[in-house]
């Protein structure tokens, strides 16, 4: 079975970022926070003059790709992950575990659109 980690990772524009979103995908390439990605730029602009670094800057947003898929902004989703129990019987009280949370998630969205 492969793993999100066994694939190779390829640079991407975040679609959701701010701006064309190249912090943000050179961010999640090399697993740093999006705000030092975004303070590094912001030195680097200031440095190299503003002019300069917007035409690298549009550079990079016309060779990076935009990451594929739909990203909503306001959507969290959990990590993909294995279930910890090894028996049949732990994970499928897991599952009902999950399960019972979203349900309560629900009600409460519910309640509150009411």
């Amino acid at each position: 079975m492969t793993d999100e980690y066994d694939r190779p990772r390829k640079l991407y524009r975040v679609r959701t970022g701010i701006g064309l979103g190249v912090c943000h995908g050179i961010a999640e390439y090399f697993d740093f926070p999006v705000w030092l990605v975004q303070a590094a730029a912001l030195i680097t602009c200031l440095a190299m003059h503003i002019v300069p670094f917007l035409i690298l800057y549009g550079i990079a947003a016309l060779i990076m790709k935009p990451k594929p898929g739909y990203e909503h902004p306001h959507v969290c989703r959990p990590a993909r992950r294995e279930f910890e129990s090894t028996s049949r019987a732990a994970s499928w009280h897991e599952i009902k575990d999950i399960m019972a949370r979203l349900d309560r998630r629900i009600k409460r969205m519910e309640n509150v659109v009411k």
